[in-house]
């Protein structure tokens, strides 16, 4: 079940500190208009999993958090960035691609089929919504938009961690809740005995919460021109991204032979999407 304040025992699992977290992610959930409490710094709720949960960042040492944070990550860079710096020589790409066996966990997980591979529901808690997410920059764009939410309006939720490492994610019960097996997905209980309102993919939560709980249109405002330049934006980060972090990552770091060609491509890609959303941020 979430875990009380009190017993915020996995810091390191639910929450990235505010550099970490700009540094995977582009935006959250555009605003139209500024707002100061949407901010990174050292007292901003970084990414709570659980209910209640940011009050428990919040007390936990920054440094803590960004040392061994930045320590994982310098030893998972190390490890990744072994492999061969030669391009691939003579290999020839097949008329008909088949699957095969690759090693380490996400070898093992990562198949070309969809669907349940375990009969297991996933929990609910007693609150109207319930998320399934974990933090990773796409889970934690719910957990932290969820914060604000309830720093307006009081909005209660129950967050339920997916342990994507341990193929939680493809359960028959999660299954339901997203077809396609990714987190962050989210269930709205909106009537008793009826059935839930599910929501999948991070862009998609965050504009289902701005329109049905953003009563106030502090985070998504209804005038057309606006709510226009908003949702662009928004559709703009969720294209963006993954030359960052999929393409940029896997070619960086975790590709088993660097080739220039690819890190040309998503090192020219992410420097350009950065200078389009300075250009953007310098003229709010």
């Amino acid at each position: 079940k979430p875990l009380p304040t009190a017993t915020h025992r996995y810091p390191y699992h639910l929450c990235l500190s505010p550099i970490t977290m700009l540094t995977f992610t582009f935006l959250l959930l555009p605003v139209a208009r500024a707002r100061a409490s949407i901010r990174a710094t050292a007292s901003h709720r970084p990414a709570a999993m659980f209910t209640a949960g940011a009050a428990a960042c919040r007390r936990l040492p920054r440094k803590t958090l960004v040392t061994a944070l930045s320590r994982s990550s310098r030893r998972r860079m190390r490890a990744f960035g072994s492999g061969s710096a030669s391009a691939v020589e003579g290999y020839v790409p097949p008329k008909v691609w088949e699957n095969k066996e690759r090693p380490g966990v996400w070898g093992k997980l990562n198949q070309p089929y969809a669907g349940a591979r375990e009969e297991r529901g996933v929990p609910r808690g007693e609150h109207a919504l319930q998320l399934y997410s974990f933090a990773t920059p796409n889970g934690m764009k719910a957990g932290i938009f969820l914060e604000e939410l309830y720093d307006r309006y009081k909005t209660e939720y129950d967050a339920w961690p997916i342990k994507i490492s341990e193929g939680d994610q493809f359960t028959s019960g999660f299954v339901e809740v997203n077809p396609n097996s990714k987190i962050p997905a989210l269930l709205h209980y909106t009537e008793e005995n009826e059935e839930p309102v599910r929501v999948f993919e991070s862009g998609s939560v965050l504009l289902y919460l701005a329109d049905t709980l953003d009563t106030d249109q502090v985070f998504i405002l209804k005038d057309p021109k606006l709510r226009a330049e908003c949702i662009s934006w928004l559709f703009w980060q969720v294209g963006a991204a993954p030359y960052l972090g999929g393409g940029g990552f896997k070619n960086f770091f975790n590709a088993e032979v660097k080739i220039e060609s690819a890190i040309d491509k998503y090192a020219l890609e992410v420097k350009r999407q950065f200078d389009v959303l300075d250009r953007h941020l310098g003229t709010m």
